[in-house]
């Protein structure tokens, strides 16, 4: 085994295909193959399930690839530090997942107004890409989507707000359904790819205790992209608040002739279900200070008064009700 194993792993995992890896990588399938065996051979188990689709990880896959992937950017970071050991240590870096950050950038700006002599990296990226980033302290810290597998002792999590997940549909549909276990099975639903903390919150907090599950599905690898298609009728969709009122800074009156992205949708509220998504800021043991937990406790005051704003709003355009 050798760095570039891992680093082949890696690769094939993300792309979920071989032939994309060896591209990527610009060597060839068979020498990524091999190397692949090699690997599975070293540890003792397969870490791929093999398919004429691609390939998809194990559980076991699943797990050496957290492991992989944060021993990877260990070294790559060490490497970078040896090339450059004099890093700006006044800068603060802070990483953003996709989803989440036009919600996130309103307060952030404000933030970063109010520390004119400060220096900022932001970025985005996926959660589990920044929780491999925090955990080598390539970032000072990063707001992402809570998941139940984010056990690390390394890490210190924070809480910045819980919202609720609401249904939507397109703006002129007619409920007409019995309940909502039938509407589940019969409607066309947009949602985000499995394995995104989105959809895994779908599946355990929706699907999962009502015992359906969608027919018709369409799937989908951003929010955004849920939202156009709802607006143009192709379907249903489960949203957070935060991603349906982003860009939104007033509600606009029912009688003005102004129209807002959220005029695209009905809101329908879930009786019986309470579903929600929590995001966190997680910062490492190591490089947590006064002005991180200062930008962490800001930031939750603000987002928390921007939940309960848009929790209102929801409630100006909620149409239908569900038993």
């Amino acid at each position: 085994m050798d760095l570039f194993d891992i680093e082949v792993f890696i690769t094939v995992a993300d792309f979920k295909s071989m032939n994309k890896a060896a591209q990527y990588l610009h060597i060839s399938q068979s020498s990524v193959s091999s190397r692949i065996a090699n690997l599975e051979a070293e540890v003792g188990t397969k870490l791929f399930i093999r398919s004429k689709s691609g390939v998809s990880l194990t559980l076991t896959g699943n797990k050496f690839y957290l492991y992989a992937g944060n021993a990877f950017k260990l070294i790559q970071d060490g490497i970078n530090y040896s090339k450059n050991p004099n890093r700006n240590m006044k800068q603060i870096s802070i990483g953003i997942t996709e989803p989440l950050y036009q919600s996130i950038l309103p307060s952030l700006s404000s933030i970063i107004i109010d520390h004119p002599a400060q220096e900022w990296k932001i970025s985005t990226g996926r959660s589990k890409d920044l929780v491999l980033d925090v955990l080598s302290q390539q970032l000072d810290m990063a707001i992402i989507n809570n998941s139940p597998n984010l056990n690390y002792q390394e890490l210190i999590q924070t809480t910045l707000f819980e919202e609720r997940i609401m249904l939507i549909g397109p703006p002129h549909y007619r409920k007409d359904w019995k309940s909502l276990e039938y509407f589940i099975q019969e409607a066309t639903f947009v949602l985000t790819e499995k394995g995104l903390p989105l959809r895994d919150m779908i599946d355990n907090q929706i699907f999962k205790p009502l015992n359906v599950y969608p027919k018709k599905l369409i799937e989908v690898n951003t929010s955004d992209l849920i939202k156009e298609f709802v607006g143009y009728g192709i379907g249903f969709s489960f949203l957070p608040l935060s991603s349906l009122w982003q860009g939104n800074s007033s509600v606009v009156d029912q009688d003005s002739s102004q129209k807002t992205r959220t005029n695209n949708f009905q809101f329908y509220e879930l009786h019986g279900m309470q579903p929600s998504q929590k995001y966190i800021c997680i910062t490492h043991v190591q490089g947590l200070n006064q002005p991180i937990a200062g930008i962490t406790n800001t930031l939750q005051e603000q987002l928390q008064q921007n939940i309960r704003f848009n929790t209102n709003q929801s409630r100006t355009y909620l149409k239908e009700s569900l038993s």
